[in-house]
């Protein structure tokens, strides 16, 4: 174990280096009151979504029982009886009217995020013009504004912005204990903004917005944050549930994303070798 640790830490140095480097040199060129401003908004909404618990991916009891009767089956007392019992075991109470089961089937989940992603997307893409940020897949590289390319077809979008379920399920086993309603980022998306007053204003959009709930914050430019941990990349990841009645609709308004609010710096020194390079050194640490 203290070879590979070793052979980890020599794979990634170089790279280590690289982001501490412009770390220094963002701090350096950013007014103290907008990291000022980042760090306090990051710790209201660490607090606030701290209160609340929900860092799994729950499905609304009342639509698994809704799910229960649509099912056309012959022993339809069985399957209720079964749903029930399920209910009794897994039941989540987070201090509301309504309670949740924990979400652990990946399929499920899956086809919960392709029904998510449109609407998400829709709403990043109006929290990025407001601040003046630009999305990372789909854009022009002026960064001026942001000015969507049409892709070839929903499928393709889907499967750049939707986590790889082969990583999913390698993240299920590594990290979680084989429990998939921990995998909060299958559906995702990022902002990119040329400086931190851009990435504070659009921080502070998404804490104002009432058709989304911040679930958990990881402000990764904070000088506490051990950026071991990302390879030295640092950004601020925010994982949210779309409350809007399109979500409901759709039955995925408890479906939690992940939005990566990322400084131009950062995402212009990422690089293929690099990846895989950290891909290396994430497989070595068994993450």
């Amino acid at each position: 174990m203290r070879v590979l640790t070793s052979s980890a830490h020599r794979l990634m140095k170089e790279d280590m280096a690289k982001y501490d480097e412009v770390f220094r040199s963002v701090i350096s060129e950013t007014d103290s009151s907008d990291l000022t401003a980042l760090e306090d908004l990051s710790m209201q909404i660490f607090q606030e979504s701290n209160a609340c618990k929900q860092t799994r991916q729950l499905l609304n009891i009342k639509n698994l029982l809704e799910m229960g009767k649509q099912l056309k089956l012959p022993q339809r007392n069985t399957v209720d009886g079964r749903l029930k019992s399920l209910i009794s075991q897994q039941l989540l109470r987070l201090g509301g009217a309504e309670d949740f089961v924990a979400l652990t089937n990946l399929d499920f989940l899956y086809t919960q995020a392709c029904m998510l992603y449109p609407l998400v997307r829709e709403v990043v893409t109006g929290w990025a013009k407001a601040s003046g940020g630009i999305l990372s897949h789909g854009v022009h590289d002026s960064g001026e504004e942001v000015e969507e390319r049409v892709p070839n077809s929903g499928e393709h979008l889907l499967s750049q912005r939707l986590k790889s379920p082969s990583r999913a399920i390698e993240k299920v086993i590594r990290c979680y204990g084989g429990d998939a309603s921990f995998l909060l980022d299958i559906c995702r998306e990022s902002i990119i903004f040329r400086d931190m007053a851009s990435l504070v204003k659009c921080l502070q959009a998404i804490h104002a917005d009432r058709n989304v709930h911040i679930c958990r914050i990881k402000n990764r430019h904070s000088k506490a944050y051990n950026a071991y941990e990302t390879g030295g990349y640092r950004d601020v990841a925010v994982n949210l549930q779309l409350k809007t009645g399109d979500a409901e609709l759709l039955g995925v308004e408890y479906h939690t994303f992940e939005l990566l609010l990322i400084h131009k710096s950062y995402y212009a020194i990422k690089d293929k070798d690099g990846h895989d390079r950290y891909v290396r050194w994430r497989n070595m640490r068994g993450r």
